[in-house]
């Protein structure tokens, strides 16, 4: 299984990318704002999920290890196969998907393309408990620590896929800096870059 990619971006389009590892081209597939953060010919690291079906072997990636779960979570939705959930995430951030499937937000989420009340409803039954947990999990760590140096540029990746600025992140990385401690996972890092920002 593949879990992780850094090579350089030969091409792209609206819903994937080539990227270049050691002379082999990967096709992954990627939801539109992380394939907005790349840029052809500078190098990218993505977070990749294996699909294996029995016509096709598929790459999905992410701009960090968070995304890739919440993708993974949509998928054991009945109905929300890879590319609808890959849709989803290209419908709305990754922030106000959490926050709307938390709270029970059914009119947000059926303002994704693709979902419509049905599904909505499907995902608020199987996965509104599930996306509650994703808070004291962030809270805490345990969804997924990585190095500090990783999960600063995991953060930064995640945030310009968000629509931030690069001016903008640099000064919440440098509110986070002055504070007296700050999280040493991906996650815990988010949180606190996002308060700053808001």
């Amino acid at each position: 299984m593949i879990a992780h990619l850094r090579g350089v971006v030969l091409s792209k389009s609206n819903e994937s990318v080539v990227i270049d590892v050691n002379g082999v081209g990967y096709l992954v597939h990627a939801a539109e704002p992380v394939v907005a953060g790349l840029t052809v010919g500078d190098e990218a690291r993505l977070h990749i999920h294996t699909n294996v079906r029995e016509d096709a072997i598929q790459l999905f990636g992410f701009s960090a290890p968070f995304e890739r779960d919440v993708f993974l979570k949509l998928t054991t939705v009945k109905g929300i196969g890879p590319k609808l959930a890959m849709a989803v995430l290209s419908g709305a951030s990754l922030v106000e998907l959490v926050a709307a499937v938390a709270d029970g937000d059914i009119l947000r989420l059926t303002k994704i393309p693709g979902v419509g009340k049905k599904t909505a409803e499907r995902i608020l039954v199987e996965l509104q408990e599930a996306f509650r947990a994703f808070r004291p999990a962030m809270a805490t760590g345990k969804a997924g620590a990585v190095a500090p140096a990783d999960a600063l540029a995991d953060v930064r990746s995640a945030l310009q896929n968000l629509g931030f600025k690069g001016a903008q992140v640099d000064r919440a990385f440098e509110l986070l800096e002055s504070a007296p401690s700050r999280p040493r996972d991906f996650d815990g890092l988010l949180r606190e870059t996002l308060r700053h920002l808001r």
